[in-house]
Parts: C-alpha cells; structure tokens; sequence
C-alpha cells in the first residue's frame, strides 16, 4: 500500500513537472510585441493599437500576443516613445509627426497650417497613399532607425479658450498650449499669440491654476481629458488636422522574416480606414458629450474670411518649414499640394 502510494506520489510529481514544463514551453513560444501609446485608454490611438493586436493575434492564432501601453505607462514626454522603438525596448510606437518634430524635422510639414482642405477622407486618402510619405518621409523615419508603417488624422485641431476669437487681433497675447513644434510655435507667434509647450498631462491644471489661457486638439481629446471643463469658447479654425502616425523600431522590423513584414504591413494599410470611421465617430460622439455636461459652452466656426486672415500668416511659415530640413522639406510640400489638388474633384471641393 505504501509502495502504491509512493509511485502515485512520484507520479504525480513527474506529471505536475511535465505540465509545468509544458507551459513553460508553450510561454516561451509565444512571441510578445509591445506597441506605447501617446494617447490614453479610449482614445482614437488606443482604438488603432487594440485593432491591430486583435488582427495580429488573429492572424498568427495567437503565438504573437500584443501588449498596448497606454500614455503614461512606459512614458509622457515629448519622443520618448519613438526612442524606446529606436532602442528596441518596443517593437512599435505612436509617432506622431508633431511629437516627433525634434526627432524627425521633416515630419514638421505636417505641423503646417491651411494646406489641408476642409475634406478630412481626402486627407486621409493622401495620408495613405502619397509618395512624399511612403518614400521620402518613410526614408526620414529610417535615418533615425525607425520603420514607418503608418500615418492618420484623428480629427481637426480645435481651439478652446475663454475669448472668442475669430481674428488674429483676438489671438494677441494669448498663452496657448502647442505641441514642441517649432512650426507650431511660429504659426501662433505670427497670429499674436504666445506658445507655450506643456506636458499633455499637465495641460487641464494648467488651465485651471491660468498658467495656460487656452489649448488645441482634436475633439475626442478635448473631452476625454475633461480641457472643456476649464473654458468657454470651443473654436474651429480649420487649421490643421491633427496627424497620428505609428512606426516600429528598424532593429526589429529588419529582424521580422518577409511574410511577417508583409502581414504587418497589409493589417496597417487595412486599418487606414477603419481608424478614419473610427475617428468621426469619436469626435462626433464625444462633442455630444461636450454640450451635454456643459451646454452653455460656446461653438464657434471661422468662416472662409475669417480663415483667410490667418492663412495669410501662417503662409510664411511654409518657407520656414523649407528653409529648416532643406530640399526634402520644398519636395515633400510640392508633393502633398499636387495631391491635394488632383483629388480635389474626387471630393466636390
């Protein structure tokens, strides 16, 4: 009997060892990439890196698992996540072209006011597709050991204030909060304005505590970071879209065999458009949030006239952009203007 009851206890030693051997195993197999996000959980960026761990996922039946990490996770400042891609502690990150202006100077085109038209889908067509993106502004990424995959509009930057403002002689004076672009800062310099750079994170106090009179970004993040909490006016200029973009580190997008490569490559161009629905119905739905907790707030939207005073400003800043990164820079525009324009009739514009 205690002879039985040894070999069963050895036995069920040997198979708890197998199993956990097994398991080990199988950990062990399972492939692990991780993408950062700039943004927080919710947002149009999470959205985009939730579906593409679901697609990848699905893809490789789950022996490649994807770990998102929202903003404030693995980091908060200006580049620090695309230098966590660069030095392959990610296999992806969020890159979009203003957080990553010091990094990338080309990638500050996109920092540009009023070259887009009113249309966001042709904006997002030419996201996808144009060869200033997919060859020089892709080659630019890679100079700084980075694999472009994607870029996309989250929305148009909106202002948020406690003025109206409909001329740039209602701008002087005014601290606004801008990316750590410096084409940003000269655009809003030229309004009158006064640019201050602050951490995403610390813009609602700051506009609570007035270190900060206003800030600018896409709808969907006005409200999520509760920014309209702390003003009155909520004003579209039609500026700028606002541009994500996402890349993974060259190290380890050169390490990927070339069916990987094509997987993840064909997942990121099926995604240009599910991110674009997805981004209309964030910025719709979340500016319905807006005018139900605070439906005094003011909504104000420039007319053509009224744009046409701060183009008129903002045009100067394009020969700066040039002047700044160099023929690339003057390549990249021509490329995206003709774009624009050969598509202009596809859109009724």
């Amino acid at each position: 009997m205690r002879s039985m009851s040894r070999n069963i206890l050895i036995g069920i030693i040997a198979l708890a060892m197998v199993l956990s051997f097994s398991s080990f195993e199988q950990v062990e197999a399972q492939e692990t990439w991780s993408i950062a996000l700039e943004e927080i959980e919710g947002s149009v960026q999470d959205a985009w890196a939730q579906e593409f761990k679901r697609r990848i996922e699905d893809a490789t039946d789950g022996e490649i698992e994807v770990v998102v990490y929202p903003y404030g996770q693995l980091g908060t400042g200006m580049g620090d996540l695309a230098e966590a891609a660069q030095m392959g502690m990610v296999e992806f990150s969020m890159t979009s072209p203003s957080v990553v202006s010091g990094l990338v100077p080309e990638a500050r085109l996109f920092s540009l006011h009023y070259i887009w038209p009113d249309s966001l889908e042709l904006t997002a067509e030419v996201l996808a597709n144009s060869s200033a993106i997919h060859d020089h502004l892709a080659g630019a990424f890679q100079e700084r050991q980075l694999h472009l995959l994607s870029l996309f509009p989250e929305g148009w930057q909106v202002w948020t204030t406690n003025q109206e403002i409909r001329s740039p002689e209602d701008m002087d004076g005014l601290q606004i909060r801008v990316m750590p672009d410096p084409m940003l800062s000269a655009q809003y310099r030229n309004y009158g304005a006064d640019p201050v750079q602050m951490d995403y994170a610390e813009v609602y106090s700051g506009l609570q505590l007035g270190m900060i009179d206003a800030q600018v970004n896409p709808v969907f993040a006005i409200e999520e970071m509760a920014f309209y909490e702390q003003q009155e006016y909520m004003i579209w200029g039609g500026t700028v879209p606002y541009v994500g973009g996402v890349s993974a580190g060259l190290n380890f997008w050169e390490g990927l065999d070339p069916e990987m490569q094509e997987l993840v490559s064909e997942i990121a161009t099926d995604l240009n458009q599910y991110i674009y629905e997805m981004q209309d119905e964030y910025n719709t739905d979340r500016l319905d949030i807006i005018l139900e907790n605070e439906p005094d707030i003011n909504i104000i939207e420039l007319d053509e006239d009224e744009r046409a005073e701060f183009r008129a400003l903002a045009e100067p800043v394009w020969d700066e952009f040039v002047d700044d990164v160099g023929e690339i820079g003057q390549t990249m525009l021509d490329i995206i203007l003709e774009d624009i324009e050969n598509l202009r009739g596809d859109y009724g514009l």
